[in-house]
């Protein structure tokens, strides 16, 4: 069906809207008109005179109406799509990241469709085929979805391997590995596309660290002269990271289709002041 917003009445008037596909988790940021379906989640936002935050109003379709729904209701909707999703791609989407697995089953995620837009989302191991610790290793190592590359050929020389870093992972049991005190010796924005939307993200060239399975103090820390890693905007901004900066961090390690041998999932970095 097409958006028809100008008669929405829940009590905000502003043309603020964020719009969420539920089947892939791509969102639309002040959407005037666009094709919807059933279940997919609209966020009306406005800020009344005299606030500081916005107030918000969630909306979902159901039988080519738009329906006024409260925010928890919006979460178990996405929380029941993601169930949907892992189980059809074994991946999670862009935006979504594993936070953890809770001693009562539940598997938590964060969804952040935009920058001030949070869901925590909650799926029951119950709702997999899994026993509990298949279940941690599972969704430890869990992927999100690979978008389609839309820049040019990359600058920062890529590798195709690097055995320290993959001895070390392979120590971990999980592909995990933690970076200590290495330079940035260069970062580049790139950008892929996945079902039309376009994700940001760098490439970072890290040089002269010390790598481990763990962080440990009493854990033997390696030398190594060199490692690509990806990271999200969002990550790198937040910590203020620049070259020349000398930075810490954890993730994962995966041949990547286009960069070869990287780190990837990093969910925090920080630097050495």
């Amino acid at each position: 069906m097409k958006l028809d917003l100008d008669n929405v009445n829940d009590g905000l008037y502003g043309r603020w809207w964020i719009y969420i596909d539920s089947e892939n988790f791509i969102f639309q940021k002040n959407v005037p008109e666009n094709e919807v379906k059933d279940d997919d989640i609209l966020i009306h936002k406005e800020i009344k005179e005299g606030e500081m935050f916005p107030t918000l109003r969630y909306h979902t379709i159901l039988d080519d109406e738009i329906l006024e729904i409260d925010g928890k209701i919006a979460r178990e909707m996405l929380s029941s799509k993601l169930k949907e999703f892992i189980l059809k791609h074994k991946k999670i989407p862009y935006s979504v990241d594993f936070n953890k697995i809770q001693k009562n089953g539940l598997v938590i995620f964060k969804y952040s469709p935009t920058k001030f837009d949070n869901f925590q989302l909650k799926i029951s191991v119950t709702d997999f085929d899994f026993q509990q610790d298949e279940a941690e290793e599972f969704f430890i190592n869990i992927e999100n979805m690979e978008g389609i590359p839309v820049d040019g050929e990359l600058k920062i020389n890529i590798m195709k391997e690097n055995p320290i870093i993959e001895n070390v992972a392979s120590e971990s049991g999980a592909n995990r590995v933690y970076i200590f005190d290495a330079e940035v010796k260069e970062m580049e924005k790139r950008s892929s596309e996945y079902m039309g939307h376009v994700s940001e993200f760098f490439i970072l060239d890290l040089q002269k660290g010390k790598v481990a399975p763990d962080n440990k103090k009493d854990t033997m820390r390696r030398d190594f002269n060199r490692v690509i890693v990806k990271i999200s905007e969002k990550t790198l901004t937040t910590a203020g990271i620049k070259v020349g900066d000398s930075v810490s961090l954890s993730g994962k390690t995966k041949m990547n289709y286009e960069f070869k041998f990287i780190i990837q999932n990093v969910r925090k970095i920080t630097k050495k002041e």
